[in-house]
């Protein structure tokens, strides 16, 4: 699941998306490339932002 840097490919569990939307509540939208790094997630900032913008973001309607 892990490639030679560290950055977890592939689906995302529940728990990732709870620290997502946690740091999004504190932090806010933007500044992308820091939100892994807040919260300890071992994913690049593009795929926080792609998961936040498509499937988490409350306004999204599923």
């Amino acid at each position: 699941m892990e490639d030679n840097m560290g950055v977890r490919k592939g689906a995302w569990t529940k728990e990732e998306d709870d620290l997502l939307k946690q740091c999004i509540e504190k932090h806010g939208e933007g500044n992308w490339h820091q939100v892994p790094l807040r919260v300890g997630l071992y994913r690049c900032g593009k795929s926080c932002r792609i998961r936040w913008l498509n499937y988490l973001k409350p306004i999204i309607k599923r």
